[in-house]
């Protein structure tokens, strides 16, 4: 493949993406606030986190550590 054939090709995908950019719809899109966006993103970490835990501590036979308080 040579360099005009490839940039052919990315001018034809290029063609292609501009037509389905359909104006009507891109004023439906939905846009987050930076807040929104940061709440999200954060959601999405802890439930991934707290699956993450639960699949590492399901399958161990030990027995958690004891907490140490002051008196003990």
């Amino acid at each position: 493949m040579t360099s005009v054939d490839r940039q052919a090709l990315l001018d034809k995908l290029a063609e292609g993406f501009t037509r389905l950019e359909v104006p009507s719809l891109t004023k439906q899109r939905f846009t987050p606030s930076e807040a929104k966006a940061q709440e999200m993103s954060s959601g999405a970490m802890g439930a991934k986190l707290e699956k993450a835990l639960e699949r590492r501590l399901s399958n161990q036979d030990a027995l958690p550590p004891k907490v140490m308080t002051k008196k003990e």
